[in-house]
């Protein structure tokens, strides 16, 4: 993925989007849950009129140059930019407690992303072609496109087809629950961040959307604090909190000032673990839900991969949406 789409000196950027001008921007991923099957995915953006010649040009691409071993200088290039992104995305305090809590959560180690940037140091050309001729199968292509209402009739004809080098420190409590620590005193600042297994994939097709709800009503109120009381003492204190809902995780975060930890805290974990909410807030948040579900098709590419995965994961919670 990194060799293929990451950046503007990237096969497909520079043949595509340079070379040829068939599409204004490509990316490359590869997803790998855990619990279920994974995918590679090229998305690209380009005027529907291109559409026949860049499928072209891409299927060449993958046949010829990835199924035939790519160039020595792109796969080193893949590799340092893994290493870099690895070193570099641990920018604040709050990134840090979150990639070792989902560390946890993935693997039982708290250093999990680093070992799998580390190996990617031992892929050889060799290991990548053998694995672009066992998965990058025609058969098993999947194509999910967008285009403008005025070339339906060719969608309709279409075949289906580091801070401190302190060290990560681990509790166990007596109620089972994992506490992680890592110190860093180059800021006066904490964060704090309270993560469970659960997201989407706890979610029926009749629950959909209660994961997100939930996510939105954090901090609208608890069993000690009232919204107002809590919104006003965070704002006040400078506070930032927040909570969100995965694939298989929920979890919310706080960052404050180390002088107002010791107040922040009881009402985050008061919000966290008791959480409630009020009649008049719950309608607001149901209204705001209702939007963004009336203008899920307003965004091509977020539209395009909830098509995808809608039918990449039927009959699984990863094909629902998380609105």
């Amino acid at each position: 993925a990194y060799a293929l789409g990451n950046g503007r000196q990237s096969v497909l950027y520079k043949e595509l989007v340079e070379n040829r001008k068939l599409a204004y921007s490509v990316s490359v991923s590869s997803h790998t849950p855990r619990e279920t099957n994974g995918y590679f995915e090229i998305f690209v953006e380009y005027d529907a009129q291109n559409r026949d010649e860049l499928k072209r040009v891409l299927d060449e691409i993958i046949d010829v140059r990835l199924k035939k071993r790519l160039a020595k200088d792109r796969v080193n290039a893949a590799k340092k930019q893994k290493r870099s992104e690895e070193a570099l995305q641990s920018a604040s305090i709050s990134q840090v407690v979150e990639k070792v809590s989902l560390s946890m959560l993935y693997s039982n180690r708290t250093d999990f992303f680093e070992y799998y940037a580390n190996r990617f140091e031992n892929v050889s050309r060799d290991d990548i072609q053998e694995v672009a001729k066992k998965y990058l199968l025609k058969t098993k292509l999947v194509e999910t496109e967008v285009l403008p209402k005025s070339f339906k009739s060719v969608l309709n004809n279409k075949k289906e087809s580091e801070f401190s080098k302190s060290a990560v420190q681990e509790y166990k409590l007596e109620n089972g629950i994992h506490v992680i620590l890592k110190q860093d005193k180059s800021l006066p600042k904490v964060s704090m961040t309270v993560m469970t297994r659960g997201g989407i994939r706890e979610e029926l097709e009749t629950q959909n959307g209660l994961g997100y709800m939930s996510a939105q009503a954090f901090g609208k109120g608890s069993r000690r604090y009232s919204k107002d009381r809590f919104e006003s003492s965070f704002e006040e204190l400078g506070v930032k909190y927040y909570a969100k809902f995965g694939n298989n995780t929920w979890y919310a975060n706080m960052n404050t000032l180390t002088e107002y930890f010791s107040v922040a805290l009881p009402m985050f974990l008061d919000a966290t673990l008791y959480g409630s909410i009020e009649e008049d807030a719950f309608k607001e948040i149901q209204r705001q839900q209702l939007k963004k579900i009336r203008s899920r098709e307003d965004h091509w590419r977020s539209h395009t991969q909830a098509l995808f995965l809608n039918w990449f994961y039927s009959g699984h919670p990863y094909g629902n949406p998380k609105i």
